[in-house]
Parts: structure tokens; sequence; C-alpha cells
């Protein structure tokens, strides 16, 4: 039972919630609204795809984590190396495999662009300054293309996609912040290594300044309704602007964890946004 809770901590919940969510929302772009196995196929995909990144990250991340995230299942000793490493291959054959059944167009979304890039990502790109932040970020707003081509109309899938790639980007960047310490020590190259604490931080607050416009453009293009505009603006729109100046007042210290925490609810409060704002 122990070790049935360990893989589910190491494919991450939340994570994997917050991609069946963008699932649904998706579905919801769609008139009439998409067969229920279309659905249900996707979610699975999209699950076992993010847990099996997951795994893959922790995989390689196994001396960084020693440091910075010691309670993960790998570090923590409750799982061995090869045994995330074969869970990983195990869900993304399971995945690749109901994406095919899905049809040729979801199977080059998630086994030909997002599975190598998750490989890639966790293997060497996670610690290559800026690009490795931008990948995870375009992986993050896959899920909403991938799902919009599962249910037959890719444009569908960009907006949320855009919003879900500044969120996620900022955050990438904020945890970088927050796990220098460890990264340094495995002489990683990911941004705050490479140009110090506060320049990374100005970088990361000049990116929420750049998504503020960004959040309530899709109301102002008639894409989404007045409900999208009064629940992103207050949900995620406020809370941007608190983070920014936060980040850009480089004479305060800052608690990164919270910061990066507040983003992460923040993507869940804007997919709730979009789900209203299709209403």
């Amino acid at each position: 039972m122990t070790d049935i809770k360990s893989y589910i901590k190491l494919s991450r919940p939340v994570n994997v919630f917050l991609g069946i969510v963008s699932v649904i929302i998706t579905a919801a772009f769609f008139t009439p609204f998409p067969p229920i196995l279309r659905i249900l196929g996707a979610m699975a995909v999209v699950s076992f795809m993010t847990a099996g990144g997951n795994a893959v990250n922790d995989y390689y991340d196994i001396d960084i984590d020693r440091i910075n995230k010691p309670d993960r299942p790998l570090p923590a000793g409750l799982i061995t190396r090869d045994g995330a490493l074969g869970f990983a291959v195990t869900v993304f054959v399971l995945a690749n495999i109901l994406s095919l059944m899905l049809g040729f167009g979801p199977f080059v979304v998630s086994g030909i662009i997002a599975a190598p890039l998750l490989y890639f990502y966790a293997r060497s790109l996670k610690s290559t300054p800026v690009i490795g932040n931008i990948i995870v970020s375009l992986i993050l707003g896959l899920t909403f293309i991938y799902a919009a081509v599962v249910f037959g109309n890719m444009s569908l899938g960009y907006m949320p996609a855009v919003l879900a790639f500044f969120f996620n980007l900022i955050r990438e960047i904020v945890k970088d912040i927050e796990d220098m310490d460890g990264d340094r020590e495995q002489d990683a190259r990911t941004l705050p290594v490479m140009i110090g604490e506060n320049p990374a931080r100005v970088i990361a607050g000049m990116l929420a300044l750049v998504m503020l416009p960004i959040i309530p453009l899709p109301f102002i293009l008639g894409i989404y309704g007045k409900w999208y505009f009064f629940v992103s603006g207050i949900g995620c729109g406020l809370p941007v602007i608190i983070i920014m100046v936060k980040l850009l007042n480089i004479s305060r210290p800052v608690d990164y964890t919270q910061l990066s925490a507040i983003l992460k609810y923040d993507i869940a409060i804007g997919l709730i946004a979009i789900l209203l704002g299709n209403l």
C-alpha cells in the first residue's frame, strides 16, 4: 500500500488533476459537447503523460531533490530510480496507445511532440537557462492543444494554451530561484544560477507585467464572456499585480515558495474563469 501511495505522490496528483480539468474545460468550448468516451480518453492520456513526465523529472533530479525536495519519493528512498523509470515508461506507453486509438492527430501531439519534449526537458533542457523554462511551459500549453485536437478543432485550444504558457513561465523562473541552492550544488545552469537572484527576479517580474494585459485580452476580443473578465480579473489579475510588485521590489526579501504556490492556484482559477466565460 505504501508503494502505491509513493507512486501516486511521484505522479504529483495536483498536476494530474489540473490536466484533467484542462481537458474538461477544452471540451466545454465545443458545440455539440464532445462524446464522453473521447473526453475520458483525453483525460486518461493527459493524466498518464503528466505522471510520466513528473516521474522522469524526478529520476534525473534525484541529487538536486536531496537538497531542495528531500521528502519526494526518490530522495526519501520510498521508490528506487529503476522503479521511477519503469513507471514512467509504462504510463508513457499506455498514454500513446490510448492516444493512437483516438486518432493519428492526437498521437502526433502526445507521442511525437509532447513525450520527447518531456524526456529531453528532464534529461538536459531543464538546466538550460530560459530554454528549459520555455519548454516546460510549452508542454503545459500543449494540454489544451491536445484536447482540442482530440475534439476536432485545434484552434479552440490556442488562447488557453497562451495563458497557461505565460503563467507557468513566470512560475518556473520563481521555482528556479527557490531551488538555487540545490541547483548550484549540482552545477545546474538555471537562469538564477547563471545571472543571480535579483536579475532573475526582475525578469520574472517583467514577465508578470507583460502577462497583465494578456489576461483580459480574450474578453476584449470577444472570445470569452463577462464572467471570464470578472473571475480572471479578481482571481488572476490582482495576484499577478501583487507578485509583480513583490518581485520587482528587490530591496525586500520574498517567499518564493509562497509565490510559486500562488501562481499554481492562479492557473486553476484561470481555468475556472475560462470555463465560466464559455457559459
